[in-house]
């Protein structure tokens, strides 16, 4: 069933599994337009009953290759700045959804365009794209992109991205954790397979287990294994862990 549509963001719903995609064909550029239309569309995804969302490209040449830069080098200094603060602010929204997010990268994903798939919790990447951060060629930094990526692939890794503004090829994005799956075919395809899968298991486990995760690489152990004993606890108490466990008694009579 097909949403309401921004005007650079195409949004289908396949029940619980909101599927979206850049729209803004060929390079799917990030312009004020459709930062403003992502935003949308992430607030109204943490208001509804999704359970998984799938972040892709409506064909064209590029996943998205960043920032419009003609855009950018008409807006002026200060309204320039306003653009880095709303990307920033949209991509805190897709990390902070409270249920996974896949993107499906079959065309190269540069720049802005990393950036936003490093704000979901998996990458399935095609076989031969590319990936990188070239803003230091022309002067420029990817201030939010080098926490995250940091955090995914280490220091050192991160800086050779960074640093060289060059890019690397699918299999070494998932020998250095960057991609989480390669496939030879179509990654939208996969990544929607994906989806299915991860709406047959608890809404509630999800939830707890994508925070836990994203706060282990902030929290020191002993804070980090008291937050995994509060999220034990809310399972516990919950209806989905004794359907769980009567569903998977059953499959074994």
């Amino acid at each position: 069933m097909g949403g309401t549509v921004p005007p650079a963001v195409r949004l289908d719903r396949s029940g619980p599994v909101w599927l979206v995609r850049l729209d803004n064909s060929p390079l799917h550029l990030m312009t004020l337009g459709m930062l403003a239309d992502l935003a949308e569309t992430f607030r109204r995804a943490a208001e509804s009953d999704a359970r998984v969302l799938v972040l892709g490209a409506a064909g064209g040449r590029a996943f998205c290759a960043g920032s419009d830069m003609r855009e950018f080098a008409a807006l002026g200094e200060q309204a320039a700045e306003r653009k880095v603060l709303v990307e920033d602010r949209m991509l805190r929204m897709l990390a902070k959804l409270p249920f996974p997010t896949i993107a499906a990268i079959d065309q190269p994903a540069l720049g802005g365009g990393l950036e936003l798939a490093l704000a979901c919790d998996l990458r399935v990447v095609r076989h031969g794209v590319r990936l990188g951060l070239p803003e230091v060629k022309i002067g420029a930094l990817a201030a939010t992109g080098s926490q995250r990526l940091t955090k995914l692939v280490g220091p050192g890794r991160a800086k050779q991205l960074l640093l060289t503004g060059e890019t690397i090829d699918a299999v070494t994005a998932l020998g250095w954790g960057l991609a989480t799956e390669v496939v030879d075919g179509s990654a939208w395809e996969r990544a929607v397979e994906l989806a299915d899968l991860l709406v047959s298991r608890s809404a509630l486990s999800l939830q707890l287990a994508k925070q836990l995760v994203d706060e282990a690489t902030d929290l020191p152990l002993n804070a980090g294994l008291v937050r995994a004993s509060d999220a034990l606890e809310h399972i516990f108490a919950s209806s989905e862990l004794s359907e769980g466990v009567t569903r998977f008694l059953g499959k074994e009579d």
